[in-house]
């Protein structure tokens, strides 16, 4: 471990080098002449040491944690990134289709329907390589390696916690039984719009993590990336990655969901 040096003021000592075993202290006076204290055993050491200033480092600041302090800037996918899209598939709502509508994900990989939950979800019949399908369907053609599920935000208003799990539990089960995917639960995203609360939005993400942990202990995981789209308070979507409403999201948001799914 190097030791850590500290540049001080020119009116006091010119540096200061600090071990675990012991502290050497060489000053310099700032105009005339130069003084120095040379040790040449422990005790004469000790004795240098104590009549030296007492220097305290501070630590370093922290990272910015908010959203705000995003640098954007183009991103390409990598020959990786793609490997990886090219065996997942998206399944969700409005709010999962912009991993489509933003050019992250080819079309057919991305099932997702405007005003959709995971109460109704089955209930629809999905665009798959131009023609509606049922789910069902698509799955067993498509037989993906990985599947995200990505819905919620028409449910919080609409049904309980309780309610919400039950069924999202008929989706995972029908992934489970129509492939051999590994199936990922994302939490439903912060918002900064009065559509709804985080707080009840929280509510359904702890559900269904506790709901998942007790009834899937193979093949089932979840996973947050909408704890990265916060704003300082860690709680409300940061305008600069809101889709303009407070409820969708802006490009950028979908290549740090990206990332963070593939972590």
């Amino acid at each position: 471990i190097e030791p850590a040096k500290v540049q001080l003021p020119d009116s006091t000592a010119s540096a200061v080098t600090t071990t675990p075993a012991a502290t050497t202290t060489t000053t310099s006076a700032a105009t005339t002449t130069t003084t120095a204290v040379t040790t040449t055993s422990a005790a004469a050491t000790t004795t240098a040491a104590t009549t030296a200033p007492v220097i305290e480092t501070e630590e370093p600041p922290a990272e910015p944690q908010c959203a705000c302090n995003i640098v954007f800037g183009e991103h390409y996918l990598s020959d990786s990134e793609k490997a990886f899209l090219n065996d997942s598939m998206f399944i969700g709502d409005s709010i999962c289709s912009g991993f489509e509508v933003y050019g992250l994900v080819e079309a057919d990989k991305v099932i997702a329907t405007k005003s959709v939950g995971a109460r109704n979800l089955l209930d629809y019949k999905h665009v798959y390589k131009n023609k509606e399908q049922s789910l069902s369907y698509i799955l067993k053609k498509a037989q993906p390696k990985l599947v995200f599920l990505s819905m919620g935000m028409n449910d919080v208003n609409m049904t309980s916690a309780e309610a919400y799990c039950e069924n999202y539990s008929r989706i995972i089960d029908l992934v489970l039984e129509t492939t051999d995917a590994d199936v990922y639960f994302c939490a439903i995203t912060p918002i900064d719009s009065d559509f709804s609360s985080n707080e009840r939005i929280q509510s359904f993400n702890s559900a269904m993590r506790a709901y998942i942990k007790e009834h899937y202990p193979q093949r089932v995981h979840t996973v947050d990336f909408g704890r990265l789209f916060v704003c300082e308070d860690k709680v409300r979507l940061c305008d600069i990655l809101s889709g303009g409403d407070g409820i969708h999201l802006a490009p950028y948001a979908y290549h740090m969901a990206l990332w963070e799914i593939r972590n």
